[in-house]
């Protein structure tokens, strides 16, 4: 179940969001492991993933326990049903979840809706809120969505 009524809701505001990111993310994780950490990861050990200069990202731990965590917090794969405006805004900076993401996440997927919008902008990272433009960007969409 996604959690949310569509029955009671207006709209959807998602800020860089990372839905469903995990599968995405594991599949990143293992590319770059080496044999012994996948032997040593599928024991249950935690592991040091390392993505070199990837981003800046320093080397993290690992363990299939935080893949299902990660699993465990996705939506449905059932698309979440209604037809009421969703609107994604993501910065085309952002290092933690890129932008190009969206579409290996297939947001689209997960909303019956027939309007969706999703907005790029630009020199913004992950932190949408904390950059003056980012800031006008969804209060823009805010206000787009409140006076509909």
């Amino acid at each position: 179940s996604s959690g949310i009524n569509a029955e009671y809701g207006h709209s959807i505001l998602l800020i860089s969001p990372a839905v469903n990111f995990g599968y995405l993310f594991h599949s990143l994780v293992t590319s770059v492991l080496s044999p012994d950490q996948m032997t040593a990861m599928n024991a249950g050990e935690v592991v040091t993933v390392d993505f070199g200069n990837f981003e800046d990202w320093e080397p993290f731990p690992y363990s299939l326990a935080l893949r299902d965590d990660f699993y465990a917090h996705h939506l449905s794969n059932t698309p979440i049903p209604g037809n009421f405006p969703v609107r994604l805004v993501h910065g085309m900076a952002d290092q933690t979840i890129p932008y190009q993401f969206i579409q290996e996440l297939r947001i689209q997927e997960f909303f019956e809706t027939s309007d969706l919008r999703v907005q790029l902008v630009k020199a913004v990272d992950h932190l949408m809120m904390s950059d003056e433009n980012g800031l006008k960007v969804v209060a823009g969409i805010i206000e787009e969505l409140t006076t509909e």
